[in-house]
């Protein structure tokens, strides 16, 4: 039996990850605090709740796509949240990027329940989302990860299962951490080669044939757009520091020195 999706949490990267499993065919109840967030869904199918707990209530498998771990804990404990509503043996699938130990908590939290939680942050931007090649890291128990491979395979082209609860989590922000430094330098680089006369289309193409070579160099147009629009930017900034702060948190409890991370993050603020 096809498993009945929830959907929790629908901005630029969960809208489109429920898009294309809402025309894959899966039976599908969402939700999001913003109205307009859910604007159209209807139309492929979705069923639009008002609320957290009517999304649980008829779920198999409930999907989270929100921005900190303060939203994730709120979706999971509140009242009318998802524990409160999900029936023993649903999955909880985390595809925000929050931090390791609010996903052990909240693991914890749900065996308690009989309820099963796998984090899998996803990596491949918007892009990735709509198009569908997005990259999974899934933390969790291997057969709560098995039964969702069927779903991680319409919204992503990669999954990989790396350990326990978090390890997901930790995963991504180590990732997030190499692309953010990567970014501000390939835009501090392209600056000033400009200045000194070099024709950015020409550099371009040496760097990416060079060991100057990265995903934010490859995407540099798309993340300059993102720039531009300034209401994506400004949240782009924040969610960019919030995932510098997730490493240096992490660092700090495993009393590894992340002054990269500092430094960065201290940079996007001025």
């Amino acid at each position: 039996m096809q498993q009945r999706i929830g959907f929790i949490g629908l901005g630029n990267i969960g809208r489109p990850m429920a898009v294309n499993l809402l025309r894959r065919g899966y039976r599908m109840a969402v939700y999001d605090a913003r109205p307009e967030a859910v604007v159209g869904l209807e139309r492929l199918g979705a069923k639009i709740a008002t609320s957290v707990s009517e999304v649980a209530a008829q779920a198999d498998l409930i999907a989270i796509a929100v921005v900190d771990d303060a939203q994730l804990e709120a979706v999971m404990l509140d009242a009318g949240g998802v524990l409160e509503a999900a029936a023993p043996g649903t999955i909880v699938a985390v595809h925000s990027t929050v931090s390791p130990a609010i996903c052990r908590i909240l693991g914890e939290q749900c065996a308690r329940r009989g309820v099963r939680l796998v984090d899998a942050p996803v990596s491949g931007a918007e892009s990735g989302a709509i198009a569908g090649t997005l990259t999974l890291l899934a933390g969790g128990e291997e057969r709560d990860v098995d039964a969702c491979r069927e779903v991680f395979y319409v919204v992503g082209y990669r999954v990989f299962h790396l350990g326990p609860i978090g390890a997901g989590q930790v995963a991504k922000i180590c990732n997030n951490l190499m692309f953010t430094v990567n970014l501000r330098a390939a835009f501090e680089a392209l600056r000033l080669a400009d200045a000194a006369g070099l024709d950015e289309t020409l550099f371009r193409e040496i760097a990416a044939e060079s060991t100057a070579s990265s995903w934010a160099l490859t995407n540099i147009e798309a993340m300059r757009e993102l720039i531009d629009d300034r209401r994506q930017s400004r949240d782009a900034v924040e969610i960019g520091n919030k995932d510098l702060s997730l490493a240096a948190a992490l660092g700090e409890s495993l009393d590894v020195d992340t002054p990269i991370a500092a430094f960065i993050s201290a940079l996007q603020r001025t």
